[in-house]
């Protein structure tokens, strides 16, 4: 009798080598895009407080107090530190770091949607859509 290798089927081997890999282009597609949404995103951002949420979110990152209910508390506590940057008005602080976490879910998304095996380029366009 001869022996048969078992193999795991196709559906269940993981993804192959090429896809686990992140090269060059993809590297420069992800930073390209995230740097065309931060340089077009700072302009537009509030110089002092919002009204209504966001204003309440910033008003709680500079205080560590509570904005409505959940309150949002790590999110509060990272944006505090942002706070403390010298020369720059505590409300601004906290807009520029809601921009830096946005873009890093931005980098995270783009980043999972390489590795499931779309195009680095195709993802930097949808993240700068």
């Amino acid at each position: 009798m001869s022996s048969v290798e078992s193999k795991p089927p196709e559906c269940c081997a993981g993804p192959s080598p090429d896809r686990r890999r992140v090269g060059w282009q993809a590297t420069a597609a992800l930073g390209i895009a995230l740097g065309i949404v931060l340089l077009s995103t700072i302009p537009c951002l509030p110089p002092s407080v919002c009204f209504n949420d966001p204003g309440d979110i910033q008003l709680a990152a500079w205080k560590l107090g509570i904005a409505h209910p959940p309150g949002y508390p790590i999110y509060s506590t990272i944006l505090h530190v942002f706070t403390w940057l010298p020369g720059i008005a505590p409300a601004f602080a906290v807009s520029i770091g809601c921009l830096l976490i946005g873009v890093l879910a931005l980098g995270a998304i783009g980043a999972i949607q390489i590795r499931l095996g779309a195009n680095p380029w195709v993802a930097a366009a949808v993240i700068v859509r």
